[in-house]
């Protein structure tokens, strides 16, 4: 399957073995598509540890919204406190990952998704933040049939946390994928 890409998303993420935190730095997005009638976007980025029940005690975190832009800039750092029995080298399990969601900001109405990255746990890496390579991500639709995590989620017939997940980003990225992929549909014809 061919994935329609709605963007980039520029992030760093490392694990801070001294404080047991998962240091999150959201640096800016390229090319996210324009949802706005003035041709732009009002971006901003919700930073989530997945699946949720693998991290009951951490929130949702969310950069600021930078207006009318399609290349926003947001140079914003979060930390997740997760104590040493979440460290990198304790946490491989490979349906462990961060979620960036990329949403449109409506004041009216409720805000949109532009799109969702993925960065698995085993690209998270120990040290610093300034040590650490930006990993530029792509922005699409992430749904079961075109990602590995969700799939080994969504085999976990008897796990009703996994099967929630699954089910609740589906309906999300189902919907926007459908609004998305028409709108890039009709600015390239």
């Amino acid at each position: 399957m061919k994935k329609t890409i709605f963007g980039t998303l520029v992030v760093k993420a490392y694990y801070d073995e001294d404080t047991n935190e998962l240091v999150i730095e959201v640096i800016h997005a390229t090319n996210i598509i324009a949802l706005d009638d003035n041709g732009y976007s009002d971006p901003f980025v919700k930073v989530e540890l997945c699946p949720n029940h693998k991290f009951p005690a951490s929130k949702v975190c969310c950069t600021k919204t930078k207006h009318k832009t399609l290349h926003p800039i947001f140079d914003e750092t979060f930390r997740f406190v997760l104590g040493p029995e979440k460290s990198t080298q304790k946490c491989h399990e490979p349906e462990v990952f961060i979620l960036f969601s990329v949403y449109d900001y409506n004041l009216l109405f409720s805000n949109e998704l532009v799109g969702e990255a993925i960065l698995g746990w085993s690209n998270v890496r120990e040290g610093v933040l300034n040590s650490n390579t930006p990993v530029q991500l792509h922005l699409t639709c992430v749904s079961d049939e075109e990602c590995f995590i969700f799939h080994i989620l969504k085999g976990r017939l008897d796990d009703e946390d996994a099967q929630e997940f699954v089910s609740k980003r589906n309906a999300v990225a189902a919907k926007a994928c459908l609004k998305n992929k028409r709108i890039i549909n009709e600015s390239s014809s």
